[in-house]
């Protein structure tokens, strides 16, 4: 009897997720297929491409023939679909249907049908923005975009311009280009995508990326908010915003004199316990920057505080080694007269930022021959030296920066707002970074951008933004269901949680087989345990039925 197996493990997951946001469905209603020129559809080109993504091992996407040969492909992607199928040049036509429609806005579409077949509908917006940088040079846009308009004219669509820029991955010898991210509050699920050229700066693209998705964030979440960090916070942008009606929650930026003034004029004694956590006070005030009624809340941390002491730490040991150089400097320089002595005092005075000093003024005589000089000998000039009698630290500076170091201020055009809801609010920040750390993971789809055309380079941006989605949503509906049922799944020590990550969840999924028996044309489903069979059952049919 002949049999063969492949490899199953927690590909399930994945491809139950994509089932259930719908994402092969909006794809393939959305984009034009041409069936002649391929076996199976874009969206489950798409679909098999967040499988390998999510399959952590780092492979390129034109190896997915490769990936998928182990794989049992009509049960994850759909029926008739095989591995030599998905070959590069069917994965090339998918990546310029995507392009070619938009990939922002068929992400916008994605990700509507995907919160609502979660039934989440969440408070916030997070934006931010992260950089992904590139090998080599030639990166330019492909002619086969272009069109011909009614007069004959050639044109060619916008498309991202792969070049150097501030570089977040710390590498400015390499081109980049950026990718803007709107994630919700409770899960960190991409909610939008935007791809940038490498040169953009979030000064100016924030605000015209809240400014674009201004409709989706009012529709999709509750408050109908957006919170960003402080590259959001200028006149020219909160003007951008005050045409949206959206409210906002942001960092001030610490540069600005008024908010050197509002932390410098906030003292600790006046502030208010953050009720949520005992690491931080905050105190309110109100403001008018840029002719928008807002309130600030500066936060006192003390987690900031710690980082700041060591930083002063650092930085003030290097600055009084190097004062104490410029002082023992002067105390070998030799002055024909008082008034040089004196003004040299006067400069260097001037230069220190950390260290006060007293000084002495000493004549000294000088002779014509060196030794002891003869009895009676006048000498031939007198010169003056400097000596420091006493030299210490600045306390008040000390204690000014290590104040301001330990401060952030938080503003929000919400007047209804309490102090600590924008808190609440703001801390949530992280998600997004979380998520752009994710697809940065060396495990992910790619370590690299190796692509050369911009065109599929966005197109490239949305699925691994895709890839995100999926795994976010699985992490969240496990803790979910775990929560709704009063269930718990074992953590990496053996002890019950309900808030496994996804990764792990994954990880616990290794070595399940799927079987197939050729002569009675059945198949079967090894290595499934109590565990496995926990989290596919709370998780619903479109698991069970890949599994079981």
């Amino acid at each position: 009897m002949g049999y063969s197996g492949k490899v199953m493990d927690h590909l399930g997951l994945i491809a139950g997720m994509v089932d259930e946001l719908g994402i092969v469905e909006v794809i393939d209603n959305a984009l034009e297929q041409d069936f002649e020129k391929r076996h199976i559809s874009i969206g489950q080109t798409i679909k098999a491409l967040i499988i390998n993504g999510l399959g952590f091992t780092g492979r390129p996407m034109y190896l997915t023939p490769q990936f998928f040969a182990t794989k049992p492909t009509e049960l994850l992607i759909g029926e008739g679909v095989k591995a030599e199928h998905l070959n590069e040049n069917t994965i090339g036509r998918a990546m310029d249907s995507l392009y070619k429609h938009g990939v922002s806005a068929l992400f916008g579409l994605i990700s509507k049908g995907a919160f609502d077949a979660l039934k989440l509908q969440p408070q916030f917006a997070h934006l931010d923005s992260t950089s992904f940088s590139v090998h080599g040079n030639g990166y330019e846009p492909s002619d086969k975009f272009i069109t011909t308009d009614d007069k004959g004219n050639e044109t060619r669509p916008s498309v991202i311009e792969i070049t150097q820029g501030y570089s977040k991955d710390h590498r400015p010898d390499l081109s980049q280009l950026m990718l803007n991210m709107i994630v919700d509050n409770h899960a960190g699920i991409p909610m939008a995508i935007e791809a940038l050229s490498g040169n953009s700066s979030d000064k100016t693209t924030f605000a015209q990326t809240v400014a674009k998705y201004t409709s989706m964030i009012t529709t999709q979440t509750a408050q109908s908010t957006v919170i960003a960090d402080s590259a959001l916070y200028s006149k020219d942008n909160l003007a951008i915003l005050k045409q949206s009606k959206l409210y906002w929650i942001t960092r001030v930026p610490e540069t600005m004199t008024e908010s050197k003034e509002a932390i410098e004029n906030t003292q600790l004694k006046d502030m208010t316990q953050y009720s949520s956590d005992e690491r931080y006070k905050y105190k309110t005030m109100e403001s008018t920057y840029g002719d928008v009624a807002q309130n600030w809340v500066v936060v006192y941390s003390t987690e900031a505080r710690q980082r700041t002491i060591k930083t002063l730490s650092r930085r003030y040991t290097k600055l009084s080694d190097s004062e104490h150089i410029q002082m023992r400097k002067l105390e070998k320089e030799r002055f024909s007269c008082e008034v040089e002595a004196l003004k040299a005092i006067e400069k260097l005075t001037k230069s220190l930022k950390l260290t006060t000093m007293e000084t002495k003024i000493t004549p000294l005589a000088k002779y014509s021959k060196a030794g002891r000089p003869a009895k009676g000998e006048k000498p031939q000039i007198i010169e003056y030296a400097i000596s420091c009698t006493q030299l210490f630290s600045s306390l008040e500076l000390y204690q000014q920066e290590l104040h301001k170091g330990s401060c952030f201020i938080l503003a929000s055009n919400n007047l209804a707002k309490k102090p600590e809801e924008i808190m609440d609010g703001y801390q949530n920040q992280y998600k997004v970074e979380r998520g752009f750390a994710f697809l940065k993971s060396k495990e992910f789809l790619t370590d690299a951008i190796f692509l050369k055309s911009p065109e599929r380079i966005e197109a490239l941006l949305m699925i691994m933004a895709l890839c995100l989605m999926v795994y976010t949503a699985l992490e969240y509906r496990i803790r979910n269901e775990l929560h709704n049922y009063k269930e718990t799944f074992k953590d990496q020590k053996g002890k019950p949680t309900v808030k496994p990550t996804a990764r792990w969840v994954f990880q616990c999924f290794e070595g399940i087989q799927y079987l197939l028996i050729h002569e009675l044309n059945k198949s079967l489903i090894l290595n499934l345990n109590d565990d496995h069979k926990l989290i596919i059952s709370l998780l619903g049919k479109h698991y069970e039925k890949i599994y079981f």
